[in-house]
């Protein structure tokens, strides 16, 4: 997620009462999402196996990128911009928005139905073969159902979005508690018809990702309005304060995914499937985490608006060391554990003597983490290019090694290529928000997008 996506409460206002039930809601809406997320891919991979997890955790980095650009162009500067909007200004604003986003899932269907032919193509042409072949008809077949459940999940995302930067979480949690009741329902029918598999789970995510999301459409259908000469600010105005945000995700998001694919390349499904199992038992840190992060940006910012950034840095060094550590902490205990855990978790004894791989695996998490939350400072000083020249480095450090280092110790080649990428980036990151001098700001970028200033 970025850093941006959360609604910036005032905190004298009233309110700044209800934040602690914003709070809440916030966090229960994440663990349905992650909840939901951890249980389908526990079940894949003790039902179906490594390879068919490998296959979901392969195809579902392309899902990712379409949510980044989903959330960089569209979701991020419309929590920033729809309260500086007024009347049927702002119902034509909820209209460009929403044309930006069918935009979005149409290019997101093309480009994956696109991937899908030429790998299909390739298939048939043969010059996909090789001795460690990972692009096989299973694949494919995975791909081209993502293609057809993009729309859909991007929608649901993007209801969700809008609802949380109206300050309407209620709604929001709704929307993915229903997704998710369905999603899991739709789970337990195929492990009773004996159908789990990584295409049956997008279809689920598909399906009931589309019923609360198109209800919410229809239900919200008079706060939209389409203004033809308004949608072409709009979409520049969003490009504007998104471009930095978008390719610092992106690069990110290689980190993790990158290092997936290169692992399918090299070693296969199963190989692949394994590693993101292992990343997966630490991913339930993710609620905790992004709920205790919801609100570091909007308090950093006023900070360094009324204080200065001395006050900024010492809010985000807090923070850092009173949600890392007790991650750390956390990450240690899976480790110590792993071999009781991973074996309950998967039924399957491939998953002993993954202590020091866990380990790793840990200390990246324990990272991430306090990268994120210095995300959430940069955002504050208005710094976006920060995100992304951090973001550069940790992908760069990662995927140049990785290949040698999968080559020479595999699995654990790939988690210390992930581990030394994501320290060098955090660091370079760090520093720099830390020690570059800076004074209080004269004036706010987003202030300026939304006034069509800049």
């Amino acid at each position: 997620m970025t850093t941006i996506d959360q609604p910036n409460i005032p905190l004298r206002s009233p309110l700044f009462g209800r934040t602690t039930v914003i709070v809440i809601l916030s966090l229960f809406d994440q663990l349905s999402i992650s909840g939901t997320r951890f249980v389908t891919t526990v079940l894949l991979a003790r039902v179906a196996g490594k390879g068919e997890l490998g296959l979901f955790s392969i195809a579902f980095g392309f899902l990712l990128v379409a949510t980044c650009f989903q959330e960089a162009l569209l979701s991020s500067p419309f929590s920033l911009f729809i309260h500086k909007r007024l009347g049927q200004s702002k119902s034509q604003y909820q209209g460009s928005v929403l044309l930006m986003f069918f935009g979005i899932a149409a290019l997101s269907f093309a480009a994956m139905g696109a991937l899908w032919g030429v790998g299909l193509w390739g298939l048939k042409g043969m010059w996909l073969e090789g001795p460690n072949r990972w692009a096989d008809e299973n694949l494919l077949n995975v791909l081209g159902l993502l293609a057809i459940s993009t729309p859909f999940v991007l929608l649901r995302e993007f209801a969700r979005r809008i609802e949380i930067a109206r300050l309407r979480v209620h709604y929001a949690f709704a929307i993915d508690a229903i997704a998710s009741l369905l999603q899991l329902l739709f789970i337990g029918g195929l492990l009773r018809l004996d159908g789990l598999n990584a295409q049956t789970v997008y279809v689920a995510m598909a399906v009931s990702s589309a019923i609360p999301a198109i209800a919410w459409i229809l239900l919200s259908y008079g706060d939209w309005s389409v203004s033809k000469e308004g949608l072409a600010k709009e979409v520049k105005l969003h490009w504007d304060l998104a471009k930095w945000p978008l390719l610092a995700q992106i690069i990110g998001l290689i980190h993790l995914q990158g290092t997936l694919w290169v692992l399918g390349v090299m070693l296969g499904t199963e190989a692949a499937g394994k590693f993101a199992a292992c990343n997966y038992v630490l991913f339930v840190i993710n609620p905790i985490a992004l709920g205790a992060c919801s609100f570091v940006m909007p308090l950093a910012a006023k900070m360094f608006t009324e204080q200065g950034v001395g006050a900024a840095r010492q809010l985000i060094a807090r923070f850092m060391l009173g949600i890392s550590l007790p991650v750390a902490l956390v990450c240690a205990v899976v480790a110590w554990l792993s071999d009781w855990i991973l074996v309950q978790l998967y039924n399957d004894l491939d998953y002993q003597g993954m202590g020091w791989f866990m380990a790793i695996l840990g200390a990246n998490m324990t990272l991430s983490v306090a990268h994120m939350i210095n995300d959430q400072g940069v955002w504050a000083i208005e710094k976006p290019r920060w995100l992304f020249q951090s973001n550069a480095i940790t992908a760069i450090i990662t995927l140049g090694f990785v290949a040698p280092a999968i080559g020479g110790w595999g699995l654990y080649g790939a988690a210390l290529c992930m581990l030394a990428g994501r320290a060098i980036g955090f660091f370079y990151q760090a520093i720099l928000f830390f020690t570059f001098p800076m004074a209080v700001p004269s004036k706010n970028i987003a202030s300026d997008h939304a006034t069509g200033r800049l």
